[in-house]
């Protein structure tokens, strides 16, 4: 199973954020709306470790 989700392509970089706010410096025109797929199992791996570190919502950010 999968899970598309927006993500945001900075372009003449390549690299892909879900949330332009990760990225500082950096203005709209510089990134294209594109689509990511993600294997619902690599999801559960992370939910797992964030888990298993004993993160909460806060930490995560």
């Amino acid at each position: 199973m999968y899970k598309i989700q927006k993500g945001y392509l900075l372009k003449d970089v390549g690299r892909v954020v879900t949330d332009k706010a990760i990225l500082t410096d950096v203005k709209d025109e510089d990134f294209e709306e594109v689509l990511i797929t993600l294997r619902m199992s690599e999801i559960k791996d992370w939910a797992e470790e964030i888990d298993m570190l004993g993160l909460d919502e806060e930490d995560v950010r």
